[in-house]
C-alpha cells in the first residue's frame, strides 16, 4: 500500500538579504512536518491515526454538552466557534505535531452523540479543522466525520469515482481519531472544497459557491413553540429564500477583474436559485435545479445532468437538494461545475427515479462515463485511503449503478425561464418576511451595479429606499459570502442589479468575445488581436494592439505549426504589466487551453502582459519556444506534461520559465536577464533539465513545494545565485534537485533544512 507524503521542514534563516527572496515573500515559513535529522522523508504516507489535542478542553466540553441538551433540532452557530488545538500522527518514527482551529461541524444533532459503552463515556462528533501552519497530503481545510453522519466506505468510493471520471471531488481518507484522550473512533477525513481540491483536480483557483442556508437553519421566537413530538424547537424552514453565497470571496478582492467575474457568476447562480426558490414546493422543483439555466451549451448542460444521475444512481438525491449544493465557477469553460459534497449513499439496486425528462442525455452520458471506469484503478485508489475493498465489490457496485441508470421514470421537466418573474416573486417574500413581526431580524436587499460599479443596499421595504454604499473589505468579502449583518439585519445580496422604473432587473451578464476557428482548433480573443494563419506554410500569426488584448487556443490540435506573436502597442519597460482584464482572469497575452500540441515552434517578442505565453492542461511536444523582452514571466506552464526541445529567452522582468503542477521535459534552455528566477518548478512538479546555460539573473534554478528536478550540465554565469529548494506555500512541503554537472558556488546555493541537493557522479 502506497503511503502519503506528510512533511516537516524547519525553515532555517540563512544569512542570505531578505531582498533576495522578493518575489517569495513565504520564504520564511515556520516548521512543518516530514524531517529527520535535517532530511526530507520522502515515502507516501497515508494518514491512519491522528490524535487530537483541543486547549480549553473544559470549555470545549461545555460546547459539546450545550449544543446535546439544546432545544433546538439543529447545530446553532454560536456553538461553533473555533477552538486552538494541537493534531499528531506519526511518520515512520518520527513525531508531527500541527497547529490547528477546530470547530463542532454539521447541521443536525446526528453530528453529535454521547455515548457510554463498558463504563466508558465519550463524545462522537464531527469536526472542522483548519491547520494554521502546515498540511496532511496537500490538504489545509478538513471535516472529520463521525461514523453516524456519513457512510465511509460509500464516500470515499463515490469520491476516488467521480475523479477518475473527471468531476471534482474531495479527496477522503478512512482515520482513527482520538479526541482530548478519549477513545478512538474511526470517522471519514474529507477535505473542504477550496483552492486545494480545485488545484489537485487541475483546475486554476477561482469563485466557489454553495447554496446559502441561513434561512433554512434560521430560528427566532417562533422556535419557542416546542415541536410535540421531539420536545425540541422548530427551525424555520425557508427554503424559497435560499439563494446561493460564494465560500471563497477573499479571491474577488484580489483585483477589480476577479470581483467582476467573481459577481457576475454569483449573479447566473442566482437566477438559477430563484427558480428553484418560485418551485420549491412542486415535484422536479423542489429537488432539481434546472440545468438550463447555467449550462451555456448543450454539451456542459449534459456533463451537469450525468453528475445528477450517477448521484441517483447510488440513491443520493440529498446532495442534489440546492440548499447542499456545491459549485465551481470554470472561467476556461464558462459555465458551473458540480462539486460533490454531502452525500447520503446506498448501493441498493432496483430503485425507482423520477427525474425531468429534459436530463435523460445526461443519463445516457452517464452509463457511458461508468462503462469507461479502469476498475483496478479504482480499486488502488480506495484502498490506498484506508479501505480494503475488492476487485468484485467495485465491480459489483458499478453493476448496481448501471442497473439503476436503466431503471428511470421519466416525468415532464418545468418549462420556460422568467427571470424576472421570479425575481418579482422572490421580492414579495423578502417583503411578506420583514412585515411578519415574530421576525426579530429583517432582510436587507443588496445588489451590485456593473454599470456605475456600486454596491447598493435598500433599508427599508424592497425598493423604497436603495443607496450606494461604500463597502469596506471586510464587508465586501462578507457581503458576497452571505455573512454580512448590518444593524442586526440580514443582507441578502442578489448579484449584479439595476434598477429600472422602480423596478429590479438582472444586469445581462454575457461575455462578448471574438471567436476564430481554424484548421482543428478554435481561438477566443479580445478586439486588438489580428490573426493571420498561412494554411500552405503553417504559420498561425498574432498582432496585439492594445492593452489588456489577449488570445486563447482552445480544445486544440496542433502539429508542425509556428506559432508567432509580435506586440505593436509602444511596449515599453517602464509601463506597467498588463492586468488581466478578460471574462477568463486570464494572465497570458497567448493562452493554449485543454490543447494537444505536436513539434510547435513558438516566438514572442515584447509582451507586456503578467505571461508572454501560458499553457494550461496541455500535453505533447514543442521543438523551439524562442521569447525576447517580457515585461514579466515569459512563459508559464500549469497542470501540462510536455516535452521540449529548446527554451531561449532573452530579457524577462520575472521569470524565464515558470513549470507548476505537472511533467516536464527540457532538452535545452538558454536564459539571459531573468528579473527573478531562469527557471521555477513548483507545485508538485517533475521535471528534467538538460543543458541549461543561465546568465545574469537572480536566480539559476528555484525548486520548490514539492517538486523534483533533474539536472544534467547546468552552466551558471553571473547569476546572483545559483540552486534553491524551499518551501514556500503551506500546502505543500519541500523540494529537490538531483544534479550530475553544474559550475555552481556552493555559496550560492539556498536550501531550507527539509529541501535536498543530491549531486550525482
Amino acid at each position: 500500500m502506497k503511503v502519503l507524503n506528510f512533511t516537516l521542514i524547519i525553515i532555517s534563516f540563512i544569512s542570505i538579504s531578505l531582498k533576495s527572496f522578493a518575489s517569495d515573500k513565504n520564504i520564511g515559513l515556520n516548521s512543518y512536518c516530514g524531517v529527520k535529522d535535517g532530511r526530507l522523508i520522502n515515502e507516501v504516507f497515508t494518514p491512519q491515526e491522528l490524535s487530537i489535542s483541543i486547549n480549553k478542553s473544559k470549555r470545549w466540553f461545555k460546547n459539546s454538552v450545550s449544543i446535546l441538551i439544546s432545544r433546538e433540532t439543529n447545530i446553532l452557530e454560536k456553538n461553533k466557534r473555533k477552538f486552538n488545538s494541537k493534531i499528531s500522527f506519526r511518520i515512520k518514527n518520527t513525531n508531527c505535531e500541527l497547529k490547528a482551529k477546530i470547530r463542532q461541524a454539521g447541521d443536525w444533532k446526528d453530528h453529535i452523540v454521547y455515548e457510554t459503552k463498558n463504563g466508558e463515556s465519550y463524545f462522537i462528533q464531527s469536526l472542522n479543522v483548519e491547520l494554521t501552519d502546515d498540511h496532511i497530503n496537500g490538504i489545509r481545510s478538513f471535516k472529520l466525520f463521525s461514523p453516524k453522519s456519513r457512510n465511509i466506505d460509500g464516500e470515499i468510493f463515490i469520491t476516488n469515482l467521480l475523479r477518475q471520471i473527471g468531476y471534482l471531488a474531495p479527496r477522503s481518507y478512512a482515520v482513527d481519531v482520538i479526541v482530548n484522550d478519549q477513545k478512538k473512533i474511526r470517522m471519514l477525513l474529507q477535505e473542504n472544497s477550496d483552492k486545494e481540491l480545485l488545484e489537485s483536480s487541475g483546475r486554476r483557483e477561482g469563485p466557489i459557491f454553495e447554496g446559502d442556508e441561513r434561512f433554512i437553519w434560521l430560528t427566532n421566537n417562533l422556535s419557542l413553540k416546542l415541536d410535540k413530538n421531539s420536545n425540541r424547537s422548530r427551525v424555520i424552514w425557508r427554503e424559497d429564500l435560499a439563494l446561493s453565497r460564494m465560500t471563497n470571496s477573499e479571491i474577488a478582492l484580489k483585483s477589480e477583474n476577479l470581483n467582476q467575474i467573481s459577481i457576475k457568476a454569483l449573479t447566473d447562480l442566482n437566477k438559477y436559485y430563484l427558480q428553484h426558490a418560485f418551485n420549491q414546493n412542486t415535484k422536479v422543483g423542489g429537488y432539481f435545479l434546472n440545468n438550463k439555466l447555467i449550462a451555456k451549451n448543450l454539451k456542459n448542460k449534459e456533463t451537469l445532468d450525468a453528475f445528477e444521475a450517477i448521484m441517483l444512481s447510488i440513491n443520493n438525491d440529498h446532495s442534489l437538494r440546492p440548499h447542499n449544493r456545491i459549485f465551481y465557477w470554470n472561467v476556461f469553460e464558462n459555465y458551473f461545475e458540480p462539486i460533490y459534497y454531502d452525500g447520503i449513499i446506498s448501493f441498493k439496486k432496483n430503485i425507482i427515479i423520477d427525474v425531468p425528462l429534459n436530463k435523460k442525455k445526461g443519463f445516457e452520458k452517464a452509463k457511458t462515463l461508468l462503462n469507461k471506469i479502469e476498475i483496478n484503478k479504482l480499486l488502488n485508489a480506495i484502498n490506498e485511503s484506508n479501505l480494503n475493498f475488492t476487485y468484485d465489490e467495485v465491480r459489483k457496485i458499478l453493476e448496481i449503478m448501471k442497473h439503476n441508470l436503466n431503471n428511470i421514470k421519466y416525468i415532464k421537466d418545468i418549462n420556460g425561464i422568467n427571470n424576472k418573474l421570479y425575481l418579482n416573486t422572490y421580492l414579495n417574500k423578502i417583503s411578506e418576511f420583514n412585515l411578519n413581526k415574530k421576525n426579530e431580524n429583517k432582510i436587507i436587499l443588496a445588489f451590485y451595479n456593473l454599470i456605475d460599479n456600486q454596491f447598493y443596499l435598500c433599508e427599508n421595504q424592497i425598493l423604497t429606499d436603495c443607496n450606494i454604499n461604500e463597502l469596506n473589505l471586510d464587508q465586501r468579502k462578507k457581503i458576497s459570502r452571505g455573512r454580512l449583518m448590518i444593524n442586526e439585519n440580514f443582507v441578502q445580496f442578489l448579484g449584479s442589479v439595476k434598477i429600472e422604473k422602480n423596478e429590479l432587473n438582472f444586469i445581462n451578464s454575457e461575455y462578448k468575445t471574438n471567436t476564430a476557428k481554424i484548421s482543428n482548433f478554435i481561438i477566443e480573443h479580445s478586439d486588438g488581436i489580428e490573426i493571420f494563419f498561412d494554411d500552405a506554410n503553417k504559420i498561425l500569426e498574432f498582432k496585439k494592439s492594445m492593452k489588456n488584448a489577449f488570445a486563447i487556443i482552445k480544445y486544440g490540435n496542433l502539429k508542425d505549426i509556428k506559432i508567432i506573436f509580435k506586440n505593436e502597442n509602444n511596449f515599453n519597460k517602464k509601463d506597467n504589466i498588463t492586468i488581466a482584464d478578460n471574462y477568463m482572469n486570464l494572465t497570458g497575452c497567448l493562452t493554449l487551453y485543454k490543447s494537444k500540441i505536436e513539434n510547435i515552434n513558438i516566438e514572442i517578442s515584447d509582451t507586456d502582459c503578467e505571461d508572454s505565453i501560458n499553457f494550461i492542461n496541455v500535453e505533447g511536444t514543442i521543438d523551439k519556444i524562442s521569447i525576447s523582452n517580457a515585461i514579466s514571466d515569459a512563459i508559464d506552464f500549469d497542470f501540462s506534461k510536455i516535452v521540449i526541445n529548446q527554451i531561449d529567452v532573452n530579457n524577462a522582468g520575472n521569470d524565464c520559465a515558470d513549470f507548476s503542477y505537472g511533467n516536464y521535459k527540457v532538452k535545452e534552455l538558454i536564459a539571459t536577464n531573468c528579473g527573478d528566477k531562469a527557471v521555477s518548478v513548483g507545485e508538485k512538479s517533475k521535471i528534467k533539465l538538460d543543458n541549461l546555460n543561465i546568465k545574469d539573473s537572480n536566480f539559476a534554478v528555484a525548486v520548490k513545494d514539492e517538486s523534483t528536478a533533474e539536472i544534467q550540465n547546468l552552466v551558471s554565469i553571473n547569476n546572483k545565485h545559483c540552486l534553491a529548494v524551499y518551501r514556500k506555500k503551506k500546502e505543500f512541503s519541500g523540494g529537490i534537485i538531483n544534479i550530475t554537472s553544474d559550475n555552481c558556488l556552493k555559496d550560492l546555493n539556498i536550501r531550507d533544512l527539509g529541501s535536498q541537493i543530491y549531486y550525482e557522479n
